[in-house]
């Protein structure tokens, strides 16, 4: 399904002026076209590399795939097993994202002389804490299994944290690395961030063919 297929549905079973109405309006001006497997994510990540993409836009990019799985998750007409599978890509490259930002760009805020850029790369990296606690609970709900009531609820709850988390990173944590952080280390993490996501999603494809480390 494109995103463009997926349109009309969403708006149509989401109240408008409602939370879950607005998330979808901010999510989609990003979006074009179909899905991105997790394959064509690797793939790219590859060719950001080569193209001495800046960190910025890479996380931009990252938040789009994302994005791709967001609004699907939160349409209600959408079919339980499309849900899952979605959901399952979500957490897989949510993971994939975070744990790469924390040791790039969260690590180079939180070590900074400058109190705001402290502040705000503590409270980035405690919303990620609580969106693990969340992914952990689908985990534990099996959700790939049963796709129940709690389940659904559950997911839209992750999907909500996740949209303002992306939201407010885009609104002030970018700019505010762009604006104060050397704009030449800034760089320099890109090809650190790159490489910390294509072992997370060498792993995950690993746990995906039930082969454990």
């Amino acid at each position: 399904m494109t995103i463009a297929d997926n349109r009309e549905t969403t708006y149509s079973t989401s109240r408008k002026g409602g939370l879950f109405h607005d998330i979808l309006h901010d999510m989609r001006k990003s979006l074009r076209g179909d899905v991105h497997t997790i394959v064509e994510i690797r793939q790219e990540l590859d060719r950001l590399l080569r193209k001495n993409a800046k960190l910025v836009d890479v996380l931009r990019l990252h938040h789009d795939y994302m994005k791709e799985s967001l609004v699907i998750c939160l349409d209600r007409d959408t079919k339980d097993e499309e849900k899952q599978q979605h959901l399952d890509r979500l957490l897989q490259l949510f993971e994939m994202h975070a744990k790469a930002e924390e040791q790039t760009l969260y690590k180079v805020l939180i070590a900074s002389s400058e109190k705001e850029q402290r502040v705000e790369g503590n409270l980035a990296q405690d919303e990620h804490e609580l969106i693990y606690q969340v992914m952990d609970d689908l985990r534990d709900m099996h959700f790939m299994s049963l796709w129940t009531e709690d389940v659904e609820a559950k997911s839209m709850m992750l999907c909500e944290l996740i949209a303002n988390h992306f939201k407010k990173e885009e609104a002030e944590v970018f700019p505010l690395a762009t604006d104060k952080v050397n704009s030449g280390q800034l760089n320099d993490l890109t090809s650190d961030y790159i490489s910390l996501c294509d072992n997370y999603l060498g792993m995950s494809e690993i746990r995906a063919k039930g082969i454990f480390l």
